[in-house]
């Protein structure tokens, strides 16, 4: 159980600017020392890039000493732009309700359906599976 973990690096924009290296250099650094790896989510101009990690790194500090360029022919490493921790995945559609995290279901209704046939379809159908639920979960409904 738990979360997926990852790592990540928390860039320091004004670090790359001053040290004259790009997050394009970075990000294509760390991918090529690690021959199949990103950074999960890139996110940039408002525009998310979605990168599949399987590589070698094997800790903080493989990733802190990866040289992403020089500068006045001194090596720039991740470690100088950013700090590299080691976190859980990025969550996507996380449900609270009334301060709890649950798990959430969706149902549509296609156009032209009776609104009131299509409720009583679903309360039938939670009340077909509820006694196949695992001790403690149940289906609540609500809008």
């Amino acid at each position: 159980g738990g979360f997926v973990r990852q790592y990540q690096i928390d860039v320091d924009p004004n670090r790359l600017l001053a040290l004259d290296v790009s997050l394009h250099h970075m990000f294509n650094a760390v991918k090529n020392s690690n021959i199949d790896v990103g950074a999960k989510v890139i996110e940039e101009s408002g525009a998310e890039f979605i990168v599949r990690g399987l590589g070698f790194i094997e800790s903080i500090e493989d990733i802190e000493n990866i040289v992403i360029g020089s500068h006045q022919g001194v090596p720039v490493y991740v470690k100088n732009v950013g700090e590299v921790t080691l976190g859980p995945d990025f969550r996507r559609g996380a449900l609270d309700k009334e301060g709890a995290e649950v798990t959430g279901g969706v149902v549509l209704m296609r156009y032209g359906e009776n609104p009131l046939e299509a409720i009583e379809g679903i309360k039938e159908k939670i009340e077909e599976i509820t006694p196949g639920l695992p001790p403690g979960v149940q289906i609540v409904s609500f809008y």
